[in-house]
């Protein structure tokens, strides 16, 4: 009774089913072609394929000739595996420490003794600015002095003819 059912009413699950398998004989087919098609490509996978069937074939073998052995090879490889990924990471581990030490903070270090030393400096500049204000007034007095009362004072009493 399945196959009554009209489109918009059939299951989610078999249209995605569906469309999977369409994509699926689309990819091939056009995979098919493009090999077809193109000589070094076909050629390509061809030896590909050949070399691929080889080693499989061969591994096959010794894994039923000598399952034991391959195992043990096996697990050889692992352990050399693993005790090289250990020193790796030993070493990395090292060289981090070694980075840090020598190269980031030191780096830190400088960087906070730079920022004290900017800090003196702005209170210098400040300080040298002030000093500087000082010294245009001193010189700006020298150039054009101002009379205070008491010299104005004296001024008039010396001068004849000048009654106070």
């Amino acid at each position: 009774m399945k196959e009554d059912l009209t489109y918009p009413e059939m299951d989610r699950t078999e249209q995605s089913s569906k469309l999977m398998k369409a994509m699926m004989i689309g990819a091939l087919v056009g995979g098919a072609l493009a090999i077809l098609v193109d000589t070094n490509t076909r050629r390509k996978v061809t030896s590909t394929t050949k070399e691929m069937k080889e080693t499989t074939v061969e591994a096959m073998k010794k894994v039923k000739e000598n399952p034991a052995e391959i195992k043990q090879e096996l697990q050889e490889r692992v352990r050399t595996t693993s005790e090289a990924i250990s020193e790796i990471m030993k070493d990395a581990q090292a060289l981090y420490d070694k980075v840090n030490d020598t190269v980031i903070k030191p780096a830190n270090h400088i960087g906070e003794e730079s920022t004290e030393l900017l800090s003196s400096v702005k209170e210098a500049s400040a300080e040298l600015k002030e000093i500087g204000e000082k010294v245009k007034e001193a010189g700006e007095e020298i150039a054009h002095p101002q009379p205070d009362a008491a010299s104005a004072d004296e001024d008039r009493m010396e001068t004849p003819g000048v009654r106070s």
